[in-house]
């Protein structure tokens, strides 16, 4: 589930990008970011070391995939919200980090406890 969530931000990112880029002639470099970290996250989670680290974490009882999961589907759900035109690409964007960040926010509070 957690791949599959990446990949369908990823994938939505880098379609508002081109998108963008096609509107404009110019690249919404906020979505290639974004599509870039959905990327490089999809290699660093699902790498030997990654694995190992997740495994370790849920080992411990710091189960932080739900999180992953969460801010990625809500992510989708803005990107699809910003290609029916009902939120502007930028405030979308915003909105997708705000995601990241609370997520990662919520993972570093539980990793605390």
């Amino acid at each position: 589930m957690l791949l599959f969530s990446y990949i369908i931000s990823a994938s939505l990112e880098a379609a508002i990008a081109w998108l963008e880029y096609q509107a404009t002639g110019e690249i919404s470099w906020i979505y290639t970011l974004l599509a870039g970290s959905s990327f490089l996250s999809i290699a660093i989670e699902f790498s030997a070391p990654g694995e190992a680290a997740r495994k370790a974490f849920k080992e411990a009882g710091q189960n932080m995939e739900p999180y992953d999961i969460i801010s990625n589907l809500a992510r989708t759900g803005i990107y699809f919200a910003v290609l029916f035109g009902a939120v502007a690409a930028d405030k979308g964007a915003m909105m997708a980090c705000g995601c990241i960040f609370m997520a990662m926010v919520l993972s570093m509070m539980k990793i605390q406890r």
